[in-house]
């Protein structure tokens, strides 16, 4: 059987590592004003597929700038007719949070949350 290779793009600028390949960019370190615009170009890239998954769990630290671009490739998102699952990093929650953006338009938060997650741990968990 053979293998299907997977084109994958690695990327690093101020103070975050970026990998994508067709459906997924994973970020590591921090996003901040100093990276926000070329995150959120990367993502708005990839934007038209059904889903695309930005992994942010090594993502240590998101200012309001990273938020707010999140938040619009979202609304960006939701355009295109792709939903974007964001899985997140205790800072990047903690951000959601505090910001009272828990359930922004065109994504899926997921994290080690469970009320993020759907599940506030009174019943069963909704089955996926």
């Amino acid at each position: 059987m053979g293998v299907m290779a997977v084109d994958r793009h690695v990327e690093v600028m101020t103070g975050c590592e970026l990998m994508w390949s067709a459906d997924e960019i994973a970020l590591s370190g921090e996003i901040d004003a100093s990276n926000a615009a070329l995150i959120g170009a990367r993502i708005h890239a990839l934007l038209g597929a059904p889903v695309v998954t930005v992994n942010c769990a090594a993502v240590t630290f998101l200012d309001v700038a990273g938020l707010r671009m999140l938040v619009r490739t979202g609304v960006a998102a939701a355009a295109a007719d792709t939903i974007v699952r964001l899985r997140c990093s205790p800072a990047v929650l903690l951000t959601f949070q505090l910001c009272e953006s828990r359930n922004p338009l065109g994504m899926v938060l997921q994290g080690d949350d469970p009320v993020v997650d759907g599940h506030d741990g009174d019943g069963p968990e909704t089955p996926e």
